[in-house]
């Protein structure tokens, strides 16, 4: 999906925890972000890109 800058992987991290996910790893600087995220019942790998078409946030959910 679209995001309007890489900065925005702060509120998705946010949005995760305040939903019950664990943050278990988080890296990111100006151009990309990267964070893992656990539930009782769902693993969620989080990414933030910045490339030539822009900003691309990507949600990989599986279940634990």
């Amino acid at each position: 999906m679209r995001a309007g800058s890489v900065d925005d992987f702060a509120s998705a991290a946010q949005q995760l925890a305040d939903a019950g996910y664990t943050e278990s790893a988080k890296r990111a600087d100006s151009s990309s972000a990267f964070g893992m995220f656990r539930s009782d019942g769902y693993r969620v790998v989080l990414t933030f890109s910045d490339g030539d078409d822009g900003v691309t946030a990507t949600y990989i959910v599986t279940a634990r």
